[in-house]
C-alpha cells in the first residue's frame, strides 16, 4: 500500500499532506503510522489525525449493536430477499396467495444503515409474508425446500419479530439523518463533533437514568462516562424502546402471547443493542479526537452564543498546529488577536451567523467564512494559516466512494484503467465548470481533439512494443530457469556416474584378489550403468548449449 501511495503521489510534496483519511481497517492504520513516521523523519512535520471515516464507524457500530442483541434480524431480511430473488414461480405463488406484487428488498451487509428501506418494506408486507408461509406449510402451494424459507418460517414463529423489526427501524431512523447529512463533499468538520454529540445523547437517553443523562450535555463528560456501568442505567422496564415497538410489546402481553418476563428480556436485549452502538461510537468516532472537538469554534452559530468557549478551543487548535510543526510559536499571538477581533465583529452583527444552517445545500461553511473572513485583509493570517487548513480536513469517505459508483456506471467491456482515468477526468472537469455548456472550447482543446487519433495509434504501437519486450523477457526467463534445472540434473548425473565407476573399480580389484567371477559381473554391470549416465550427461550438455545459442 505504501509503495502504491508513493507512486500515486509522485511529483507532489509529502510535507504538504495535512491528513490521510481512510475507512479504518487495521491494515490502513499500519500504513498510516508508517507514512506518518516517514513524513516526520524526512520533513520534521506531522499530519493531523481525527480518526477514520465516521460514516463507516456508524455502519459498523449499528452492525455490532444488531449482533449484540442476538436477534439475527439480518438473516431474516437477507432470507426474505433471496427467497423470491430470480424465482418467478415463487413470486407468482406469493401474488396468488396475497394479491400483492410487492417483494422484499436486498439487504446490504456492509452498509447497515442503508437497510432502512429494507426494514420498512418487511414491516409493511409482514401480514402477506405470514399468509405465504402458512399456505406453503399447509402444502396448498409448493413449499420451498431452501434454507431461506426455513429461516423465514422460524421467524414467523417468534411472537416478538414485529417488535424487533420496529426497533431496528426506530434506531435506524434516529441514526440515519446523520448519515445523510455527512454524505456530502462540503467541508463539515466544524459541525462533526456537535452532531455526533447530539446523536450519542439521543441514544443514551433511551437507557440512562435522567440524573445521569443530564451530565451528558458536555462532550467531555460523555466521553469519560462508563456507559457499561449498570448503576447508571435506568431499570429495564423503563428503557425507552420507541413508540411503535412499545405498543406492539404491550399488545402481545395483554393478549398473553408473551409473558411479562419475555417483555423484560426483550428490553434487556434492546439495551445491549443500544449500548454496543454507543460504545463503538465512543471508542472509534472522531469525537474522541481533540482537534475534531475543538473545530466547533469555526461554527458560525457557536461564534455568536459561546464566544469564550470558542476562544479556548481555537487556542487548542493552534497548539495542534504548533505540535505538528505547521505553525510557528511567534505567529500564534497575532492569529489569536485576529480571531478575537473577528468574534467582536460577529457580536456586532450576529444575525447572519445565527441563521447559518450547514445542512442546507445552498450553504457552505468555506464560502461563508471566506466572504466574512478570507476576503478581509484584517484576518489574512487567521484565514490563510489556520482556518482554511482546518476546513480541508475530511469528515468521511463519502466523496471517494461516490467515485467508485461513478466508475461502475462507466463500466463497459474491455474498458481499461487509463480509459477509466480519462473518463473520470472529463466528468470531474465538466462538474467543476458547471455543466457541458460551460466547457470552454478553445484552440488548445480543438488541436488536442484533432490529434487524438494519432496519439491513439502511437499508444497502440507503444503497447505492442511493450508486449513484445515482455514476451522476450518471459521467454528468456523460462529458458534461464530450464538451463538451471538441466545443469542441476547434469551435476547429479555426473556425481552418480563417478560413484558407479569408483564402485566398479573396487569390485574389479576384489575379483583380482579373490579370483571370484561374481565381482567381475557386478563391476561390468556398474560400468554399463555409468556409460548410460554418461550418454545422458552428453544429451543434457547438448540441450544446454542449444538453449544458450537461442538466448
Amino acid at each position: 500500500m505504501l509503495t502504491h501511495f508513493h507512486e500515486g503521489m509522485q511529483g507532489l510534496h509529502l510535507q504538504k499532506i495535512f491528513q490521510v483519511s481512510m475507512d479504518g481497517p487495521n491494515v490502513n492504520w499500519k500504513f498510516y503510522r508508517t507514512l506518518c513516521d516517514e513524513i516526520k523523519k524526512d520533513f520534521a512535520c506531522q499530519t493531523f489525525n481525527i480518526g477514520s471515516c465516521g460514516l463507516h464507524i456508524l455502519h459498523g457500530g449499528f452492525k455490532d449493536g444488531a449482533s449484540a442483541s442476538g436477534w439475527q434480524i439480518e438473516k431474516l431480511f437477507s432470507s426474505l430477499h433471496w427467497l423470491f430473488h430470480d424465482t418467478p414461480a415463487r413470486r407468482e405463488d406469493f401474488t396468488k396467495v396475497t394479491g400483492s406484487s410487492v417483494f422484499p428488498l436486498q439487504f446490504c451487509k456492509h452498509r447497515w444503515l442503508e437497510n432502512l428501506p429494507v426494514a420498512e418494506r418487511v414491516q409493511s408486507m409482514w401480514e402477506n409474508i405470514l399468509k405465504y408461509v402458512e399456505q406453503a406449510t399447509a402444502k396448498k402451494i409448493p413449499c420451498p425446500q431452501t434454507t431461506s424459507f426455513e429461516t423465514v418460517k422460524q421467524s414467523t414463529k417468534d411472537p416478538l419479530i414485529e417488535a424487533k423489526v420496529a426497533v431496528f427501524l426506530s434506531i435506524s431512523k434516529e441514526v440515519h439523518p446523520f448519515l445523510v447529512r455527512y454524505q456530502t463533499d462540503k467541508p463539515m468538520i466544524p459541525f462533526l463533533a456537535t452532531d455526533l454529540h447530539e446523536l450519542l445523547k439521543g441514544l443514551t437517553k433511551r437507557f440512562l437514568k435522567k440524573e445521569v443523562h443530564s451530565d451528558v450535555n458536555q462532550i467531555l463528560k460523555l466521553i469519560k462516562m462508563d456507559v457499561k456501568d449498570s448503576s447508571t442505567h435506568c431499570p429495564v422496564g423503563d428503557v425507552d424502546i420507541g413508540f411503535t415497538p412499545q405498543r406492539k410489546v404491550k399488545a402481545l402481553v395483554s393478549t398473553n402471547k408473551i409473558s411479562a418476563r419475555q417483555a423484560l428480556e426483550f428490553k434487556s436485549e434492546y439495551k445491549q443493542f443500544l449500548m454496543k452502538i454507543v460504545l463503538k461510537l465512543l471508542e472509534k468516532s472522531p469525537i474522541q479526537y481533540q482537534l475534531a472537538r475543538c473545530a466547533v469554534c469555526l461554527d458560525p452559530r457557536r461564534m455568536v452564543s459561546q464566544q469564550t468557549d470558542c476562544q479556548i478551543k481555537f487556542k487548542r487548535i493552534l497548539e495542534h498546529f504548533v505540535a505538528a510543526n505547521r505553525l510557528k510559536d511567534d505567529e500564534c499571538d497575532a492569529i489569536i488577536r485576529e480571531y478575537g477581533n473577528f468574534l467582536e465583529a460577529v457580536k456586532a452583527s450576529p444575525s447572519a451567523y445565527k441563521e447559518f444552517d450547514p445542512h442546507k445545500d445552498s450553504m457552505r461553511i468555506d464560502t461563508f467564512l471566506f466572504n466574512k473572513m478570507g476576503s478581509n485583509d484584517d484576518y489574512f493570517r487567521l484565514w490563510q494559516r489556520v482556518v482554511c487548513k482546518v476546513l480541508l480536513l475530511s469528515h468521511g469517505q463519502a466523496s471517494v466512494e461516490r467515485g467508485f459508483s461513478f466508475n461502475k456506471q462507466l463500466e463497459v467491456e474491455n474498458l481499461q484503467e487509463r480509459s477509466f482515468i480519462s473518463q473520470r477526468h472529463v466528468i470531474d472537469h465538466i462538474k467543476s465548470v458547471g455543466g457541458t455548456l460551460s466547457v470552454l472550447v478553445d484552440r488548445k482543446l480543438l488541436m488536442s481533439a484533432a490529434g487524438a487519433r494519432q496519439r491513439y495509434l502511437a499508444h497502440l504501437e507503444d503497447e505492442k512494443r511493450k508486449k513484445e519486450k515482455e514476451t522476450r523477457v518471459l521467454k528468456r526467463k523460462v529458458a534461464d530457469e530450464r538451463i538451471k534445472e538441466l545443469e542441476k540434473k547434469k551435476v547429479r548425473l555426473e556425481d552418480d556416474m563417478k560413484a558407479m565407476q569408483t564402485s566398479a573399480d573396487d569390485f574389479a580389484e576384489k575379483a583380482e584378489n579373490t579370483g571370484k567371477l561374481t565381482w567381475i559381473a557386478k563391476s561390468n554391470s556398474l560400468r554399463r550403468s555409468a556409460k548410460s549416465k554418461a550418454n545422458e550427461v552428453q544429451e543434457l550438455v547438448d540441450e544446454i548449449a542449444s538453449l544458450k545459442r537461442k538466448d
